[in-house]
């Protein structure tokens, strides 16, 4: 799939909450709104999706199943020149991400990042279908800790992560919404994670160490 896919509520009436169920349990949403989320769904296939809204006086449920068909759009990323980057492949129509976030008035092949760090991706569209490309992480200042705190590498990775450190560790790894997916004890003979069984994608990684601790971004990207 790799395509991102924007729901919209048209449901009517005095609504104050809405909720949103996917069965597809490696689904990643892209973002916190309830009313009509951002989803990119892993695999092709029948999805059931329910939408609840409620207000004070009573709640509703509705359910669907959609059919998600493969992705006929070619892989895509992203390629950095100074302080541009540029989509590798040409298309319809373009929209830059930055932390999965639309960047306004990004919608041309190239985008100019005055190197802000941060994590990029960029959606290419046809008439029918979009695919989100795969993410760049730009690095600055900010990403380096500080007083020699423990490093990890590399970073995207394929699925095995290692770490530079003198002491034990504990590495904690969570999806963009902050749920832990796991946990794991670092030592100086044991310094490397397997993540191979992760989805591609941005994932939180917190490290706690006795000279500190320290939040970072790790791409899983194969």
């Amino acid at each position: 799939m790799n395509s991102l896919v924007e729901f919209i509520d048209k449901s009517t009436g005095d609504i104050l909450n809405w909720s949103w169920i996917f069965n597809d349990a490696n689904a990643i949403r892209v973002d916190e709104k309830t009313k009509g989320p951002r989803v990119i769904f892993s695999k092709p296939g029948m999805i059931k999706i329910t939408q609840t809204i409620s207000n004070n006086s009573s709640i509703q449920s509705f359910s669907k199943e959609i059919e998600l068909k493969s992705n006929v759009l070619a892989p895509n990323s992203i390629l950095v020149s100074g302080n541009t980057l540029a989509s590798t492949l040409s298309s319809n129509s373009y929209q830059w991400l930055t932390e999965m976030k639309p960047i306004s008035g990004a919608t041309s092949r190239t985008f100019q990042f005055d190197g802000k760090p941060g994590i990029y991706n960029v959606l290419i569209f046809d008439q029918t279908c979009n695919i989100l490309s795969s993410p760049l992480l730009i690095s600055g200042d900010v990403d380096r800790p500080p007083n020699n705190l423990p490093t990890f590498y590399p970073n995207p990775s394929s699925g095995v992560v290692y770490f530079e450190v003198e002491t034990d560790i504990e590495v904690i790894i969570a999806d963009i919404l902050s749920d832990i997916k796991g946990i794991y004890l670092i030592n100086s003979l044991d310094k490397s994670i397997n993540l191979e069984n992760y989805s591609n994608g941005v994932y939180l990684i917190k490290i706690k160490s006795e000279k500190g601790n320290q939040t970072g971004k790790l791409i899983i990207n194969r």
